[in-house]
């Protein structure tokens, strides 16, 4: 199985305010570790269902929000 994941920072759990999605935003770092941590998940649970192959697409802006560093070893950005 090949996955992919496209995210964006509109509509992480959490987010309740348009600010959080702004780079200089009151909030913005808050919104980014909850969208790392939603990805995060989301890869470890495709890993666990065997996922050969899963790519990730941070799609918020200059796409630099998710923390790669703390996505597991075999994603692919």
């Amino acid at each position: 199985m090949k996955v992919f994941i496209s995210a964006d920072i509109e509509g992480v759990a959490g987010g309740v305010s348009w600010d959080q999605t702004l780079r200089d935003g009151r909030g913005y770092s808050q919104a980014c570790q909850w969208m790392t941590d939603e990805v995060r998940v989301a890869c470890e649970v495709a890993a666990d269902f065997t996922a050969a192959r899963i790519v990730v697409a941070d799609s918020h802006l200059t796409r630099e929000n998710i923390d790669i560093d703390q996505l597991p070893k075999m994603v692919e950005t």
